[in-house]
């Protein structure tokens, strides 16, 4: 199937991970992939992925954490998309889509990692407030993932808070980026035409026992 032939899409942190599947899976849909350090030009743009974020374990309350680095998390997980859409905006046309990668994170806030989940919430947020600026020229949802196998998640997926997280997950398993970058390529698509302002929860069924 080649839901996005001749179409251009561009995947923010695309080259390892959840970013790396997204492309790849984009790519073989029929879409000319431009990946997060190319900086090829194109006078158009169908869809635009932003999966850019960092390292999650900082507490918001803590002593110990500093202010250059609450700036890098707001800059990277909030305030890059924003210049990426700004940039991008001459290029979008009608129909083009936008996709958010967030996190359960967003949902489901905890401690020790208080400011990752904040910037995470900020996306959910964002995604409701720019579809109804930019809709219906522009369609813009976003993924949220629960923990997945990534070398992002690994810090998190060998410790008590995976446990609990299986506890809660109604498949009893651990996800993967090839099921998010499945359910990013339906957003993407024209198969998700009628899709503005969403927040499609990929976890697992961790949100049926929330």
């Amino acid at each position: 199937m080649k839901r996005f032939k001749d179409k251009v899409a561009i995947v923010v942190e695309s080259t390892k991970g959840v970013g790396y599947s997204i492309a790849e899976r984009l790519g073989k849909e029929g879409a000319s992939v431009v990946i997060s350090s190319s900086e090829k030009m194109y006078k158009k743009i169908d869809t635009i992925v932003m999966n850019a974020s960092v390292d999650p374990y900082v507490d918001c309350a803590s002593k110990s954490h500093e202010e250059s680095l609450i700036e890098k998390f707001s800059r990277i997980n909030f305030k890059a998309l924003t210049l990426l859409l700004k940039d991008a905006a001459p290029h979008l046309w009608e129909g083009s889509s936008v996709a958010l990668l967030s996190s359960i994170e967003g949902n489901q806030p905890k401690a020790s990692v208080s400011i990752y989940d904040v910037t995470k919430i900020v996306l959910i947020g964002l995604t409701e407030a720019l579809a109804s600026e930019i809709s219906p020229k522009v369609r813009i949802n976003s993924v949220v993932s629960g923990i997945k196998e990534t070398h992002f998640a690994d810090s998190i997926t060998k410790d008590a808070t995976t446990m609990a997280f299986m506890d809660a997950n109604t498949l009893e398993k651990i996800g993967n980026p090839i099921n998010i970058a499945s359910v990013t390529a339906f957003l993407a698509s024209t198969d998700a035409s009628n899709f503005a302002g969403e927040t499609v929860m990929v976890a697992g069924g961790i949100h049926s026992n929330m």
